[in-house]
């Protein structure tokens, strides 16, 4: 029989690993779900716990393979989805 600690961290160990770019992806679906522009903020708000600089990473595979542009720039800068 497990003692409580031993199935305290099983279950902290079995909700922390995730596979490698799990992130990415729940910022693509994200977008996929997002209507008309969106801003950084916006997709920060949908996906939490998740970090700028991933988020800054996500955006530009998008935007390497046209999928997403930015039309602005800094922090309030707005995007879309490139339809197609």
């Amino acid at each position: 029989m497990l003692k409580p600690e031993s199935l305290r961290e099983e279950l902290r160990v079995g909700t922390i690993s995730s596979a490698r770019g799990a992130k990415r992806e729940m910022v693509r679906r994200a977008i996929e779900r997002m209507t008309g522009r969106f801003t950084i903020g916006d997709l920060k708000r949908a996906c939490p716990g998740v970090s700028y600089p991933t988020l800054q990473r996500a955006l530009a595979d998008l935007r390497r393979t046209r999928k997403v542009r930015c039309l602005g720039r800094g922090p309030n800068a707005e995007w879309e989805r490139i339809k197609g």
